[in-house]
């Protein structure tokens, strides 16, 4: 760590933290335990088309080794470098975030953002993109996860302030009002009915019966007898694209 003073060894289990009351941003690395010593500081910067400034949640990245600042008050993720706090790049996510938070999805190494609506956005770290499909007649972003249903803003909770996996992969919020909420993530889906017609991916079935047949990247293609399935869908085969847990199904001539 390039401290203020200098080059600084900062141990692993660190508490990080970012003050977007200061000017620029300024990004601490402090001990958790006893009076939370701060260990270094450096400021968050960079080129001015990257800077970020007003940070309100941050979260560290192991499998890029680096962090992700959310901005107030505005849509803007940007990614730091861990050792200097420099702005690598910044990205839109499409909802906007007053006081929310970001975490790193374990075994995904996806983003989760907390936004000021109430939903739970999961983003591509290589992207930024929001995963899940965007629906064009309705105008919306599906795959996003409502919190509301699970006590965000509930009574004046007010948004999700903290995101943050505990050692078992469970997902907590904390909320503006001082509430602390256990959040369930939707789970993969372990098959796929369209009618009656069971679908399975060309690729073969899984080993694992509690993990889906057909998995992200694959195609899988659906069956059916003219007799088993509605008007709707009368016609023998689709041919379908897995998109992680969506799937979007094309019609073939």
């Amino acid at each position: 760590m390039q401290d203020v003073d200098g080059p600084v060894l900062v141990p692993a289990g660190s508490l990080l933290v970012v003050n977007g009351t200061d000017h620029p941003d300024r990004l601490y690395f402090m001990n958790p335990a006893g009076t939370g010593t701060v260990l270094a500081d450096v400021p968050v910067a960079g080129l001015p088309q990257v800077d970020e400034a007003g940070g309100v949640g941050i979260a560290y990245h192991s499998g890029r080794h680096s962090l992700f600042v959310v901005r107030g008050n505005t849509d803007v993720v940007t990614e730091l470098e861990l050792a200097t706090g420099k702005s690598t790049r910044s990205f839109h996510a499409g909802f906007g975030v007053g006081e929310g938070d970001i975490a790193v999805r374990p075994g995904t190494g996806s983003l989760l953002l907390g936004t000021s609506n109430g939903r739970l956005v999961e983003l591509d770290t290589q992207t930024g993109r929001v995963i899940g499909n965007y629906d064009p007649i309705g105008n919306s972003q599906l795959g996003t996860m409502d919190m509301r249903q699970q006590g965000i803003h509930y009574q004046g909770f007010a948004e999700a302030t903290g995101l943050g996996f505990d050692g078992s992969g469970q997902l907590w919020a904390a909320t503006g009002g001082g509430r602390i909420l256990m959040l369930a993530l939707p789970a993969a889906p372990i098959s796929l009915q369209v009618d009656g017609a069971m679908a399975a991916s060309v690729d073969g079935t899984p080993a694992d019966p509690l993990k889906p047949g057909a998995n992200a990247g694959q195609r899988i293609r659906i069956t059916a007898a003219a007799t088993t399935v509605s008007p709707k869908s009368n016609f023998p085969v689709l041919l379908a694209t897995v998109r992680r847990a969506s799937y979007v199904f094309t019609r073939r001539p």
